[in-house]
């Protein structure tokens, strides 16, 4: 209230001057001045409403009302109430002007016309006026701009004015029901603005608050604010939020009984804890902040009234009935805020030591529940939220395991919520060891085991909680892992034990989900969901569930008959389902589908699946008299002679015939691939006497104008007739089959004949019938002439839309109509074989036509027929003609422009099929064409991965000497990797994973036949087929591929990434990894000049740059082989080692492995003298400065003595040598390290000869390096991929001459190597030279007494200057709590010249460590004191006389300080060291700034900061 008692000063002590010259007008104003004051009032008034007002005019009209206010102030005894006279004066209407924005006053003139009011209102209104003036506001024009900024104006003025009333009246007028319904409306008034203005001016509100707690009834005015947080008609959460963060401090330190009751009322209320909870988190950072000082402030209230607060179990750490524990829970609670302030730090590291608080508050949790639960689960979850909303994998991660260790009991609905949205996060499920389960997924079949155990049914309450969101593929792949492995370890569940409900939630669980799986996953997950049907579905369950939940299964060769899912759920029924249930299901529905109204809801589908499914599980037609089959004979017996009866039901024929059809796909999958189909063979001949009858019917509709009526009722046609025919010629062929065929098929072509290119369901219809039955008789139509000219002219047709077409589906039926014609044409001319009839000038004008108009629809059908033509009669095609040219240009351009969907995969797969063709090829003037084509794919492949797969499969079908063609295009290709890509990463791993749980071809045959549609990263097996292939060609070509250009061309690779900084797993890092295998690949092939160019590069490389491991070792173990394969180099390791001394001592360690190897693999009568020189060379580098290499020399020397000692008795100098080595490496570092470089495989176990394979190369060697999961290539992967290289067991084994598979096996079991620890080497920068300037730039000191000389008149100018103007920047720190950053801010804000520097304890400046880095600067600078809880009243105070309000504070509002204009007049606000500027003063900033960072440590010193903006102020202001 600070203000109001300052304007009260100003009044009654403002000069009132020439006011008593007014007795010379009338006599009676020194006995009795108001009638005169009250002439005076009214005339000024009027003045001010004929908008005459100027400012000389105001400065009269305030100096008489103050004469007025001083006179009734002093008056005794003091008046008893306003003079009524004055009652009627015009206090709205002059609101009125004010409002009025194009008349109203200056800026300048507003706190004298404010005065005016406020005089006005305190002096002459009662309690009517004032309630009037409150009517006047309710009915202000909203449009007015900034409307309810001058309404906050006014109401600010009233409360003031009312505020004054106590100090001029003895009994004011305004009584205890005035008092509450002026309240009443300032709040009413105050909470329509607030919720009204987007930005409200937060200082306005808060010190219209803090009056009218001093105004008016304290606990009426609390009461309100309290209301409206708790109000939920008003939505703004974040108003809301720091309206109570603002005035919590105010309202909760108010004494007095009632107030305080009102006060603990109101903290005990629920809502405003869950209102606490929920900011606490929320996303917003700044309300995080605002929501733990709140929550704060609160418990800090509570706590001495904590036998007076509601004991209700959401008020953590107050109610405890254990007297002794209060102490631990205060511990408690300091944790609890200590873990969510540590979560505001952006850097994992710095949040995860504090996480183990975690453990304790769970088990104060459980603890407490019996002691009033003084810390309620819902704040156990809020830290638990706040953990998993981390933007660090690693505190999310350590968060949720922490989560999954709870106790089963634990996990209510919002707890599951948390943990199921939880786990729905890729990054968390990084796995190295592929051989397991993540550890979260272990941990989380822990939990459902440990769940089970405690009679708790958490897993089935989980199923119910996955099936509520989305799934991204890899979490929900290991979430059925996790359930997998709890039923196997199970077996059986007696609490989570599966109803209808839970097979409900897999239904939505899978019809969700798995479409979007790729193959291996989605297959997995429903073998898993299969099994786990042992464990959990014990009870009886409802037969029309289940048939639902296996039909839900996506199609897929997991689901066929015969697979293992499927026996397995036939099992299930066989063991669970009773005989005599089965066959009432089966009846019942049965007996339902002959009834037109009770069929319509039967999913066919199901009914096929689940009949199928029961007599696998012998539980139908186990005997002749079952009665399935009678009920089946029934249903089916609808459509014989439905053909020839004009009375037969054709919904009921129609739901017939796709009930056949749902059974025969179910058949049929299994019988395609089985001569004797020996468990189908009673359905077969169940169903085979309908087929016939089923065909006649659909023959029947195929005459019928009317028939078929929908689009529906075409599709369930076709696929009915499209079943029946796939029955007849893979099962069970009719006699009659191929005429009955060739019926249809003439059919079709009268009708589609008759339509003449006009589009509708008819045509569609007969077009889709016409496609399945010519299949039926290829050989036949590829000799009729007839058929060729329907074909010819489909070709050239232009179809347009039948106005009587579905509109719907008119689209659709086009773009299908010319689909088929495609595949009808590219069908005819695979069963062609007789070209001598085709013009293929006009069949390409045709095809031209027909890829225009059915653009992305039929451009696989017509590379399909140009692909067939260049397979068989390429020398008679017209290639000079341009129109073949324009038919590759065109499908190349709108390929492009597809989805990636089926038309994109299917196209491109066609048209790379077709331009790699070797006839294709053959033609050199269409060769610069195809490398264009295959450069462009290769392009696209960075973005598109799978299109790799195509390439490489096409390429692996070129003779060796084409593939040369595009050597150098495969190897970019092969070079290319998805860096950054964790969720890649963490989708090798997964597979790997199911590599190692299934069988690898199956894997292996998913991945490639599923790749184009599901987008599955393929990179992998990419790989390993080009490198096969180039293993293949190599062995094929010889010496034209192991060429000195081949060297060249990998090297160069390796030359333009010389010295060019990367990281572990970066895409250089890749590129380099992937050469050097190459490089080792083809070393032994090379003859001695190509060899010599390899070594000399590989020598460069070794001592010019710094490599990640793999790169370096593999570097180094290339030029083992070449110096054990070529003795005349040999020698040339001894100058390779000078050259590391001088040029990069950090490569002696490379050199000295090389030597080492080598020594062990010459003959014996080399070893000892190559050995002895090798002593010689290194013994120097031993003494060397850098560690690592006194290390490594060190080791290797030692381990040079152990073979020489077997070979050659040692002289006394060596002996003496090899002991002082010995010695050395058992102390300090040299001894922890060297046992590191012992036992790592390394030196003890890999042999560059006998460990020379691809299993070594890409999968061993990279592992043990920390090469990233998805770079490693299995050596099952090169095994299984080989037929479709095109490779025997023989060639795999022996024609190569690189085995695949390790022999010896001693790799295999180690899990990770030292190499990255032991060797780690330091930069060098030995020769820099120095540059001369800068021995001229050393430090200046400036002596501050030197600028107090007289002679030094420009450096005293600009404080002088600053102190006496009244501009400036005021540094307020009195937030901060470290001594020495106060100390460096005193010293930094009298270097830039601040105006003042405001501290919270003056007396800090006497302490050494403020002075340490003062250096009496306090001594210059004015110092003041303001203690934090008085910063509000200072701020405001300061904002009162025109300060504007500057935070350092990251915030989301807050503007980069770069962007920073600082007013003259500007106090700077430093934070708090750890916690920033609290969340009550953020509000009353006019701006927050940010220093811009480009690192990662979240924020800089409180000290460095305002040195910052120091320099910024001083910058716009100073110099």
């Amino acid at each position: 209230m600070e203000e109001s008692n300052n304007r009260h000063h100003r009044y009654t002590t403002a000069s009132t001057s020439g006011i008593t010259v007014l007795r010379m007008v009338d006599s009676t104003f020194i006995d009795n001045p108001l009638p005169l004051l009250q002439k005076l009032v009214k005339a000024y008034d009027e003045e001010i409403l004929n908008s005459s007002v100027n400012y000389e005019t105001l400065k009269d009209f305030y100096k008489v009302l103050c004469y007025e206010y001083q006179m009734k102030f002093k008056s005794e005894p003091k008046l008893k109430a306003p003079n009524n006279d004055l009652a009627g004066f015009p206090i709205t209407k002059i609101l009125q002007y004010i409002m009025r924005r194009e008349e109203g006053i200056e800026d300048g003139r507003m706190p004298i016309v404010i005065d005016v009011i406020i005089l006005q209102i305190a002096l002459h209104s009662n309690a009517e006026q004032i309630m009037s003036l409150f009517q006047y506001l309710s009915v202000i024009d909203k449009k007015i701009l900034n409307v309810d900024v001058y309404l906050l104006g006014i109401i600010d003025c009233i409360t003031e004015a009312v505020y004054l009333k106590s100090y001029i009246y003895e009994e004011n007028d305004l009584n205890e029901i005035n008092m509450k319904e002026i309240c009443q409306s300032h709040m009413n008034q105050i909470t329509l603005c607030l919720f009204r203005l987007e930005n409200p001016q937060w200082k306005l509100f808060i010190s219209i608050l803090s009056k009218m707690i001093l105004t008016f009834d304290q606990t009426l005015v609390v009461s309100h604010l309290w209301e409206i947080i708790l109000n939920e008609n008003y939505n703004d959460y974040e108003k809301k939020l720091t309206l109570l963060s603002c005035i919590l401090d105010d309202i909760l330190s108010l004494p007095g009984r009632e107030i305080i009751k009102c006060n603990i009322e109101y903290c005990s209320k629920e809502n405003i804890w869950l209102f606490i909870f929920n900011g606490l988190i929320s996303d917003v950072e700044q309300q995080r902040k605002q929501t733990s000082y709140i929550m704060k402030s609160i418990l800090r209230f509570i706590e001495p009234y904590h036998e007076l607060s509601l004991k209700k179990n959401i008020i953590p750490f107050v109610h405890c009935q254990r007297e002794d524990e209060r102490q631990y829970l205060k511990q408690i609670m300091m944790n609890f805020f200590l873990i969510l302030e540590s979560l505001e730090e952006k850097q994992g590291h710095l949040v995860t030591p504090v996480l183990a608080h975690l453990k304790e508050l769970m088990k104060v949790n459980i603890d407490h529940q019996a002691c009033g639960n003084c810390f309620d689960r819902i704040w156990l979850r809020c830290i638990f939220q706040r953990i998993l909303q981390h933007k660090t994998n690693a505190v999310m991660k350590l968060g949720l395991l922490n989560l999954i260790k709870m106790d089963p009991t634990a996990f209510d609905e919002a707890f599951l919520s948390l943990l199921v949205q939880s786990l729905n996060n890729t990054s968390l499920y990084d796995n190295k060891n592929m051989k397991c389960l993540p550890e979260i997924s272990k941990k989380l079949a822990d939990l459902f085991i440990k769940a089970e155990y405690s009679n708790v049914d958490l897993m089935n309450e989980f199923i119910h909680a996955v099936s509520r969101i989305t799934w991204a593929p890899i979490p929900l792949f290991y979430i059925f892992e996790s359930l997998k492995v709890t039923t196997t370890q199970l077996k059986n569940t007696e609490y989570n034990i599966w109803s209808e409900s839970e097979l409900e939630a897999i239904i939505t669980i899978m019809e969700k989900n798995l479409n979007i799986q790729s193959p291996p996953m989605r297959d997995d997950i429903q073998i898993n969901i299969c099994k786990m049907f042992f464990c959990c579905a014990k009870q009886p369950l409802d037969l029309n569930t289940l048939a639902k939940t296996f039909s839900s299964f996506p199609s897929s060769k997991v689901m066929n008959r015969g697979s293992k899912c499927w026996n397995l759920i036939a099992d299930y029924l066989q063991s669970n389902i009773n005989t005599k249930d089965a066959v009432e299901y089966i009846c019942q529905v049965c007996d339902k589908l002959l009834i037109k109204e009770h069929g319509e809801g039967i999913n066919l589908k199901s009914l096929a699946l689940i009949i199928v499914l029961l007599y696998d599980g012998k539980k139908i037609f186990i005997s002749k008299s079952c009665a399935v089959q009678k009920s089946l004979c029934d249903t089916f017996d609808l459509i014989r002679g439905a053909d020839v009866r004009s009375y037969a039901d054709t919904t009921l024929c129609l739901r017939t015939i796709q009930l056949i059809k749902c059974l025969l796909n179910v058949l049929l999958v299994q019988q395609k691939d089985t001569t004797t189909p020996e468990k189908g063979n009673f359905i077969n001949h169940l169903i085979f006497p309908y087929l016939d009858p089923a065909q006649r019917f659909i023959f029947k509709s195929l005459k019928q104008s009317s028939s078929p009526k929908t689009y529906n009722e075409a599709t369930v046609y076709v696929e009915s007739f499209s079943a029946i025919v796939a029955f007849n010629r893979f099962v069970h062929k009719s006699f009659n089959f191929s005429n009955d065929m060739k019926m249809f098929q003439d059919e079709t072509i009268r009708t589609i004949d008759d339509f003449n290119g006009i589009v509708n369901l008819r045509y569609w219809y007969n077009l889709q019938i016409l496609y399945i039955s010519s299949m039926c008789n290829m050989s036949s139509n590829a000799e009729d002439h007839s058929y060729r000219n329907f074909q010819f002219k489909l070709c050239r047709q232009q179809l347009r839309i039948s106005n009587k077409t579905d509109v719907e589906n008119g689209g659709k039926i086009i773009s299908e109509c010319y689909e088929i014609i495609g595949k009808s044409i590219k069908q005819f001319f695979i069963s062609c074989t007789d070209y001598s009839l085709i013009d293929f000038n006009q069949w390409l004008i045709n095809l031209t036509n027909l890829l225009d108009s059915g653009k992305e629809y039929v451009i696989s059908s017509v590379l399909g027929v140009l692909r067939k033509w260049f397979d068989n009669v390429h020398d008679h095609l017209p290639l000079e003609n341009n129109i073949f040219g324009q038919i590759i240009d065109m499908s190349w351009r709108n390929i492009w422009d597809l989805k990636k969907n089926e038309y994109f995969w299917s196209s491109i797969n066609q048209l790379v099929g077709l331009i790699l063709q070797t006839n294709f090829l053959n033609r050199k003037d269409l060769t610069p064409t195809v490398i264009k084509y295959v450069n462009y794919i290769i392009l696209k492949s960075e973005n598109i991965p799978n299109l790799k797969n195509v390439l490489i499969q096409h390429l692996l079908e070129l003779e060796a000497l084409d593939f040369l063609h595009f050597h150098d295009d495969v190897v970019k290709c092969l070079l290319q990797s998805s860096v950054g890509r964790m969720d890649k990463r963490i989708e090798m791993q997964a597979f790997h994973y199911i590599m190692n749980q299934h069988d690898i071809f199956d894997f292996y045959q998913y991945t490639i036949t599923t790749s184009k549609s599901s987008g599955i990263y393929i990179d992998v097996l990419f790989r390993a087929e080009c490198i096969l292939l180039l293993l293949r060609v190599m062995n094929s070509v010889g010496a034209q591929y192991f060429s000195v250009n081949t060297v060249l061309f990998f090297t160069s690779i390796l030359v333009n990434l010389k010295n060019k900084r990367y990281f572990a797993d970066s895409n250089i890092h890749r590129i380099k990894h992937r050469v050097m295998q190459l490089l080792l690949i083809i070393q032994p092939l090379l003859d001695e000049k190509a060899t010599t160019v390899l070594y000399d590069t590989i020598c460069d490389l070794i001592v010019s740059e710094s490599n990640q491991p793999s790169v370096r070792v593999m570097q180094e173990w290339l030029l083992m082989k070449i110096f054990i394969k070529y003795p005349s180099l040999r020698d040339n390791v001894w100058d390779l080692l000078e050259v590391a001394k001088t040029k990069r001592p950090g490569s002696i360690t490379s050199v000295a492995s090389i030597i080492y190897h080598v020594s062990r693999k010459l003959p014996i009568d080399k070893k000892v003298q190559y050995i002895r020189i090798a002593i010689r060379k290194l013994l120097s580098s031993c003494f060397r400065q850098t560690f690592v290499v006194r290390l490594y020399c060190q080791v290797i020397l030692s381990k040079l003595f152990d073979v020489i000692q077997s070979l050659w008795s040692l002289s006394l100098d060596y002996t003496i040598i090899r002991d002082a080595i010995t010695e050395s490496l058992r102390h300090g570092n040299l001894n922890k390290n060297s046992i590191k470089i012992f036992e790592d495989f390394y030196f003890p176990l890999f042999d560059p000869m006998q460990d020379y394979d691809l299993q070594t190369l890409f999968y061993d060697l990279p592992r043990l390096l920390n090469m990233s999961s998805d770079e490693l290539i299995l050596p099952d992967i090169f095994i299984e991929i080989r037929p479709e290289c095109d490779l025997d067991s023989d060639d795999l084994f022996h024609a190569f001459h690189i085995p695949i598979e390790n022999k010896r096996g001693l790799l295999s079991p180690i899990n990770s190597s030292n190499q990255r620890d032991t060797r780690n080497e330091s930069t060098f920068n030995e020769g820099e030279d120095i540059d001369d300037n800068s021995l001229s730039d050393v430090q200046k000191k400036v002596m501050p007494w030197k600028t107090m000389l007289p002679i030094v008149e420009e450096s005293t100018s600009v404080r002088q200057q600053k102190l006496i103007n009244d501009a400036g920047l005021i540094v307020v720190a009195s937030l901060i709590d470290s001594l020495p950053n106060l100390g460096g801010l005193s010293r930094t804000s009298e270097i830039f010249c601040a105006r003042e520097l405001v501290l919270a304890n003056i007396k800090c400046i006497e302490y050494k460590e403020f002075q340490s880095l003062s250096v009496s600067s306090e001594k210059w600078i004015a110092i003041t004191e303001v203690k934090p809880h008085e910063l509000r009243n200072y701020l405001l105070e300061k904002k009162s006389m025109g300060w504007t309000l500057v935070g350092a504070e990251q915030t989301a509002n807050s503007i980069s300080l770069l962007d920073m204009k600082f007013d003259k007049k500007s106090i700077l606000l430093l934070g708090n060291e750890k916690s920033g500027i609290p969340a009550n003063l953020i509000p009353l900033m006019d701006v927050c700034v940010e220093i811009p960072q480009a690192g990662v440590v979240r924020s800089l010193n409180v000290h460095v900061t305002g040195a910052i903006c120091l320099w910024h102020y001083g910058k716009q202001h100073i110099f």
